[in-house]
């Protein structure tokens, strides 16, 4: 069976109206047809008019055996098409048909297995094939591995659905003496079923996104030259104008075919010499001489043209990379993701809710926005590069642009993302590598907010999900092991970095005296000379009106602010931060009223602060300190 035996028909339910749907119907083979549900969803229909098909391969079409084709199901298959099709273009969507159609798709192909190859032939035939079918899935479904209630009870729905529309006359009850698969909807009240990674394992993935994302984007905007070795974790990545473009030492060990390459020593990184070919494959001159120039003139092309295939398709992976951190951060739905659209248009602003901010954007007349962590804006500007240089002359109006093969479509991004990264990692990086869900990754930010005693209707807010589903999925946040709370006091922290740095006063300036207490500091603020953060309450604490000290204090408010996230609740981050980030607020207050003429200047740089992370050179080091010990998130 080859797949070009037939001639193939896609018929494009996105773009035709019913109307012209139904005419190409009538006119058009069954056979031949091949459904093209959503942009990115199709199936070849047609091919389950052959008794004889190879339905195991992914391709499309799929190979048939010409000889077997049956009449018979042709005309109950375009049957189907009318009904399933006119139903998709008035009431359902294109997801529904090709589920629909993967339904029945899964009862054809088991009959066809089996003894039932004939359940198009009759009712009594139908009949028999579906009690069969459904004793298959019980069986299925009782044994470890096989498929979930709720599958099941959809299989057998599908094909008692479409025996009244293959038989409409029947006379035969097909539910006569069958058992029915229930799936009870109030299974769903009882609670989220996704767990919820542990602060390490989401910490351990999109540490791995990270690396990709940063690395991998790197690459392309810079133009850096292949070959190309790129920091992934503790080891190294090697990027190649190859058909492993991306691949590491452990990829090669479990690849024959990358060992055994003709022209590039995978693990070296370098091509081989004709020699080092000929002694390789002694027996294959002229292969082996076309494979050596060829491999010669992609590296040069591959390094001349900064869009060349590879380099579009290793930004395509970086492009993958970011999204489980965007998800992660916004808790966006996929079908949202999928569908954000995008210009040039956009704004960042300050959330109602501690340490986060809004991104607002508009294209068209849709305006959209997502909340996200203020540390996070840097590595969203990032991506909005890779995605220039991706769409490179073209416009798209998505966020999330769709490669296939290198090239741009206008469509969403495929389904399940996540998944897809997740693959290309097992594929190129690390053979044994697991990953994280969409589910996990978005079910994590609002277990953590509300685990910080947020409210249930600020967390909805910022997930972009009604209360009461929140409240229903995710309100046992306290009862996660998901969420380790850190504590360690800031003077310690301080201390440490003393030992590797040494730093002038980062709050302000001092008079140069002995320090002593300008007021009752709050617990961890004595002031001292060696401990700057009590500085504020101390008498010798200076504050000028120049860029450079009310930068210090304001990063240092920052800085202080951002701990919220290292204490258990709002009352133990007040009692012990509250009153040193009220002293800070009082002293730019004063000196406001002193000067009016700095509170331009103040509002600016508070700004740059909040939005940009532009931090003095000390509370900077100490802010990358603090993430990187995993006392700010």
């Amino acid at each position: 069976m080859t797949k070009n035996e037939r001639e193939n028909y896609h018929l494009d339910v996105t773009r035709l109206s019913i109307d012209e749907l139904l005419v190409e119907l009538s006119q058009r083979p069954t056979e031949c047809i091949i459904l093209q549900c959503t942009s990115n969803r199709r199936i070849d229909i047609g091919s389950l008019c052959y008794l004889e098909r190879d339905y195991k391969t992914k391709k499309i079409p799929k190979p048939v055996g010409t000889r077997s084709l049956s009449i018979i199901r042709s005309a109950l298959i375009r049957e189907w098409c009318v009904e399933n099709i006119s139903r998709c273009k008035t009431e359902s969507s294109g997801e529904t048909l090709f589920t629909n159609a993967e339904e029945f798709a899964n009862f054809a192909n088991w009959c066809d297995d089996g003894e039932h190859s004939d359940f198009h032939s009759g009712e009594q035939q139908y009949k028999n094939a579906l009690d069969a079918y459904t004793q298959h899935l019980v069986i299925s479904m009782q044994s470890e591995n096989g498929i979930q209630t709720l599958r099941g009870n959809r299989l057998q729905s599908a094909a008692i659905k479409n025996a009244t529309l293959f038989f409409p006359n029947s006379t035969i009850n097909f539910l006569n003496d069958l058992p029915i698969i229930f799936h009870s909807a109030g299974d769903k009240t009882k609670g989220e079923k996704t767990i919820t990674p542990s602060e390490q394992e989401m910490g351990e993935y999109l540490a791995s996104c990270q690396y990709m994302f940063d690395g991998l984007t790197d690459f392309v905007l810079k133009g850096l030259p292949f070959p190309h070795r790129m920091p992934y974790r503790d080891i190294e990545a090697l990027l190649l104008p190859t058909e492993y473009p991306i691949s590491t030492a452990a990829i090669i060990a479990n690849c024959s075919k990358a060992q055994n390459s003709i022209a590039w020593n995978y693990l070296s990184g370098t091509l081989r010499t004709l020699n080092e070919c000929n002694v390789l494959y002694p027996k294959m001159p002229h292969y082996v001489i076309r494979a050596f120039v060829e491999a010669r003139k992609n590296l040069q092309k591959s390094n001349d043209n900064l869009r060349a295939p590879k380099r579009l398709w290793i930004g395509n992976i970086a492009q993958m990379a970011f999204i489980p951190l965007f998800v992660a951060n916004s808790a966006i739905n996929e079908s949202q993701l999928r569908k954000l659209t995008w210009s040039a248009d956009y704004e960042i602003t300050n959330s109602e809710n501690a340490g986060f901010v809004v991104i607002k954007g508009r294209a068209g007349d849709l305006e959209q926005s997502f909340e996200v962590k203020k540390t996070f804006i840097k590595h969203f500007k990032k991506y909005l590069k890779l995605r220039e240089y991706l769409c490179g002359d073209k416009t798209r109006n998505l966020l999330f642009l769709r490669f296939t093969w290198s090239k741009l479509l206008e469509s969403p991004i495929a389904t399940a993302p996540v998944e897809y990264f997740n693959v290309r990692m097992r594929f190129f990086i690390d053979p044994e590598f697991r990953g994280l869900t969409y589910r996990q990754l978005r079910k994590y930010k609002p277990v953590y907010l509300l685990s910080k005693k947020y409210s249930v209707s600020v967390v909805a807010a910022m997930i972009q999900s009604s209360g009461e589903t929140t409240l229903k999925y995710y309100a046992e946040a306290e009862e996660k092991t998901a969420i380790d709370e850190i504590s360690a006091t800031l003077s310690f922290i301080i201390a440490i970095l003393e030992k590797e740095s040494s730093t002038d006063t980062p709050s302000g300036s001092c008079g140069g005296g002995t320090s002593s207490e300008v007021e009752t500091p709050p617990d961890q603020y004595e002031p001292n000379c060696r401990n700057f953060v009590g500085c504020i309450y101390c008498k010798e604490f200076r504050l000028h009106v120049d860029e450079e000290t009310i930068r210090k204090i304001l990063s240092m408010r920052y800085v202080t602010a951002e701990r919220l996230n290292s204490c258990s609740d709002m009352d133990q981050f007040q009692a012990l931060h509250g009153k040193a980030l009220e002293r800070i607020d009082t002293l730019i207050s004063d000196l406001i009223k002193v000067k009016p003429e700095a509170k331009p200047m103040i509002d600016r740089i508070r700004n740059e602060i909040e939005q940009y992370c532009m931090l003095s050179p000390y509370w900077e080091m100490l802010y990358h300190r603090l993430l990187k010990l995993k006392v700010i998130k």
